[in-house]
């Protein structure tokens, strides 16, 4: 890769790459990388925040690295317990399938699904025994997950951490390892994760990973976009309804890019509706 391209890559969209940015543009300049997202289907629906990472692992597929598309239905049993102030509900087996098979009608917009791999980590979670899992929790200290900032929140207030929680960030980051990667990508608020990750890849493959941060967007009540919360800009929403839940918001060009909202548009959404929200927001600029 060129390294204007790569500087691009490493800089549109992106928040933190760790641990050093120059490690990963000098390793896009030796070599196709394998790279992953994990996305849990704990929901029916894709909202305007899970786009960025999506678009950001396009724009690696389409330089021709090896991108993988991780759909979590071992992970989803946990429940991932990063910016929640109780345990996830159970979802079930015939709701995850729903889920998944949602997302990929929701995503194919934005992603070309035959430029990515797409695997499942309960292909390999729910197969692991007894022996496998004291490893693998071997490698990471009880006292580094409970460090984590929600779960010490959960504790000043008297709330419950259930141990299953705790597992979680193991689990995820056993897929860097068994998929062998050089790159995580995720929001900010899988940073923990990642890094949980990262750790055992060095310790059980004793290479490195590295892990890329790309920024949450704010949601129609001026708070981080959440499907818990519901607070959310929907992809399958109507242009029209996109259009509303965006101009309400209380900053409504915080965070989002022409280039990127035009590409979520629902593809029979007319012209006219996208060249209103071009219109909206330059009446915006010019009033301040």
């Amino acid at each position: 890769m060129k390294e204007d391209s790569i500087k691009e890559l490493l800089t549109r969209r992106v928040d933190k790459v760790l641990p050093a940015k120059e490690g990963l543009a000098k390793l896009l300049t030796k070599k196709k990388i394998r790279l992953y997202q994990g996305f849990d289907p704990t929901g029916s629906r894709l909202h305007l925040g899970h786009s960025i990472g999506l678009r950001k692992l396009m724009e690696f597929a389409n330089f021709g690295h090896e991108v993988i598309f991780l759909f979590g239905t071992g992970t989803v049993l946990v429940g991932d317990p990063s910016q929640r102030s109780s345990a996830r509900k159970f979802v079930g087996e015939e709701e995850i399938e729903e889920n998944i098979k949602n997302w990929k009608r929701q995503a194919a917009p934005l992603v070309d699904f035959t430029k990515v791999q797409i695997k499942r980590n309960g292909d390999w979670l729910t197969k692991l025994t007894l022996r496998e899992l004291i490893k693998i929790a071997s490698n990471i200290s009880a006292v580094q997950l409970f460090k984590r900032e929600m779960f010490q929140r959960r504790i000043g207030q008297g709330d419950t951490v259930w141990y299953h929680e705790t597992m979680y960030p193991l689990l995820q980051g056993y897929d860097s390892v068994v998929m062998d990667v050089d790159l995580e990508i995720g929001g900010t608020d899988q940073e923990f994760n990642m890094l949980i990750g990262r750790e055992l890849q060095r310790k059980m493959k004793n290479r490195e990973k590295y892990v890329l941060t790309y920024p949450m967007i704010m949601g129609t009540d001026g708070k981080q976009m959440s499907k818990t919360t519901g607070n959310c800009v929907w992809l399958d929403d109507t242009a029209q309804d996109m259009f509303g839940k965006i101009m309400s918001m209380p900053d409504p060009w915080q965070n989002l890019q022409q280039q990127s909202l035009k590409q979520c548009f629902p593809k029979k959404s007319s012209q006219q509706t996208w060249q209103k929200f071009l219109w909206e927001r330059e009446s915006f600029s010019l009033s301040i």
